[in-house]
């Protein structure tokens, strides 16, 4: 679960629960999460480094079969 569907089940049951004050906190909470987060240098997440290690590979086995072409059969 996300930080943005834990908050979302918070306010939900706010909501249900007719709970005026926790419905207002879980739309304030709601309104000041950021989803675009800018990363301060030297922080990764999960996506990036496998982006890295993607490229890595791919990297990696072009030139392995750059090689082989080179030497022919």
């Amino acid at each position: 679960m996300t930080n943005v569907e834990s908050k979302f089940a918070g306010f939900s049951t706010a909501l249900l629960g007719n709970r005026e004050e926790a419905v207002k906190d879980g739309i304030a909470c709601l309104l000041s999460t950021e989803r675009n987060y800018v990363l301060r240098k030297g922080q990764t997440t999960v996506d990036l480094e496998k982006a890295k290690l993607d490229k890595d590979a791919l990297s990696t086995i072009s030139y392995k079969m750059l090689d082989l072409l080179k030497k022919g059969p």
